[in-house]
């Protein structure tokens, strides 16, 4: 498993519209593609797909009988100019 952080603002103002990183551990990769909005609709819609193939099993369990419980975070950027630092707020874990 392992961790990628994108810009959505980065990668939306970039010529492509697109940009992919590997994971930590360079067992993958995540790619995030940025479309216009469609005209006359100011609100965005955020589709996700994730696929993970041959999981290890990470939680052993009792025993060492367990399963892998992957999960997954969206969270928002925010940047607080009184106090000048940039902070990430989780708003979404799978589970």
């Amino acid at each position: 498993m392992g961790v990628v952080t994108f810009d959505l603002w980065e990668v939306y103002n970039s010529d492509l519209k697109t940009k992919g990183e590997d994971l930590n551990r360079g067992k993958g990769a995540v790619y995030l593609r940025v479309d216009d909005p469609q005209k006359g609709n100011d609100k965005g819609t955020f589709l996700l797909q994730l696929r993970a193939l041959d999981l290890k099993n990470n939680e052993p369990g009792l025993f060492g009988i367990g399963v892998s419980d992957p999960f997954y975070e969206i969270s928002r950027k925010y940047f607080n100019p009184s106090k000048g630092f940039v902070y990430w707020q989780r708003i979404y874990r799978s589970e």
